[in-house]
């Protein structure tokens, strides 16, 4: 079994409200699981915390799976951000399904999910969503992929912004679906998804957006960088192109 390491943490994490609940979902959703006739063919990885109690709710969960004759796999901590060197984390697991318990770091979760194309079980809402009471509901939910010359496609479950370093400066060099597009100096593009799967696009402070499959972004003289669902990157370095996947993030809740 590999461990991958995570990013070291200065304090101890304390379990938000609800984690133990949490917790409890998933080995009622793995009880459940084993009801199915595949249970005994099904392999199933565990994305987990880098501290002490999430090593010991996994090791509770795998003895949980294990009783009900469930093959499982410690997946390791989940990585601190997504890597921007155009290699994934670490590879894709040999497992079926993935199981998170929706605390630590859980659009990094969603994000692996869709990069692996594995379906994943956690009771984590995406952005967007709520709660609607239905037990093991699953659905596909659309992705953004982005990625640069020679590099992998990173992905962006929620929003994608291309921003300068200094405010104002610089411009952006649009290309949507074909279409060249050339923006305000200055302003941000602030990618996200339409509810059938486009990606749709708002410049700056502008509230009005413009739909595409594709867009290909290019920096002019000034820095910018790109920013996934949060999580602030490298700079901005030759075109970057992005593309929305419909259906490519498969999600379970349990």
């Amino acid at each position: 079994m590999t461990h991958h390491p995570g990013a070291p943490l200065k304090n101890p994490r304390a379990p938000r409200p609800g984690a133990d609940a949490a917790h409890s979902r998933l080995l009622t959703a793995a009880a459940r699981l084993a009801e199915t006739g595949a249970a005994h063919r099904l392999v199933v990885g565990i994305l987990r915390g880098a501290g002490a109690r999430d090593r010991e709710q996994t090791h509770a969960l795998r003895g949980h799976l294990a009783a009900h004759g469930i093959t499982s796999r410690d997946l390791g901590p989940l990585p601190p951000e997504p890597d921007h060197r155009g290699t994934q984390p670490f590879p894709r697991p040999r497992v079926h399904l993935l199981l998170h318990d929706g605390d630590f770091r859980p659009l990094q979760a969603l994000r692996l999910a869709a990069q692996w194309q594995l379906p994943l079980l956690s009771p984590y809402l995406p952005p967007g969503e709520e709660e609607t009471g239905t037990v093991f509901r699953a659905r596909r939910r659309a992705v953004m992929a982005a990625w640069r010359p020679g590099e992998a496609r990173d992905i962006a479950v929620h929003r994608l912004t291309v921003y300068p370093v200094l405010p104002g400066a610089g411009r952006l060099s649009l290309d949507l679906d074909g279409e060249p597009l050339l923006p305000p100096a200055g302003a941000a593009a602030h990618l996200t998804l339409t509810p059938d799967g486009r990606l749709a696009l708002r410049l700056g402070d502008d509230p009005r957006h413009r739909t595409a499959d594709r867009i290909v972004c290019r920096a002019g003289s000034a820095d910018f960088r790109l920013d996934l669902d949060g999580t602030h990157t490298t700079r901005l370095t030759g075109p970057l192109r992005v593309e929305a996947l419909p259906g490519r993030l498969h999600l379970i809740t349990p």
